[in-house]
């Protein structure tokens, strides 16, 4: 990650090196926040690179493309909030798949603080709409949804 960049961004993982379980190198599971404000013109490129690095360092993509190299897993502040409303209100096993990953995220380059303003609108997410109501009807739960 250059390094003007590390004060608007957060690489993240997620999975088993987000909990912490894991013990030999799997396959890569991260993503990128970016500060609201961040001008980054070349983040795709360089987070194909360095995908294609950490395939070069021996860490194999991940067969669910959860990777940086992936646009819909690098995404600002804003951009990672809306999908966490999109991926609540959707209700479907891969929306909650994209939902139980993003919560094993654990940030290991750049700005935690970003991280953690995503984690707090995915908690006040989720609380707001209890986990019942991501199993139920819509219309039993559109009185809790804001």
């Amino acid at each position: 990650m250059p390094e003007q960049y590390h004060t608007q961004s957060c690489l993240m993982v997620m999975g088993s090196e987000g909990r912490g379980e894991q013990i030999l190198k799997t396959d890569q599971d991260n993503g990128l926040i970016l500060a609201d404000d961040c001008q980054w013109l070349t983040v795709s490129e360089d987070m194909s690179a360095l995908t294609e690095t950490l395939i070069k360092l021996g860490y194999p993509p991940c067969p669910g493309n959860i990777m940086v190299s992936n646009p819909e897993w690098v995404g600002t502040v804003s951009q990672w909030k809306s999908n966490i409303v999109k991926w609540v209100n959707a209700r479907d096993g891969d929306s909650l798949m994209k939902l139980a990953i993003l919560l094993d995220s654990h940030g290991v380059a750049g700005n935690p603080a970003l991280l953690d303003q995503v984690r707090d609108a995915l908690f006040e997410r989720c609380l707001t709409m209890s986990f019942c109501s991501l199993i139920l009807p819509r219309r039993h739960c559109a009185s809790r949804r804001r």
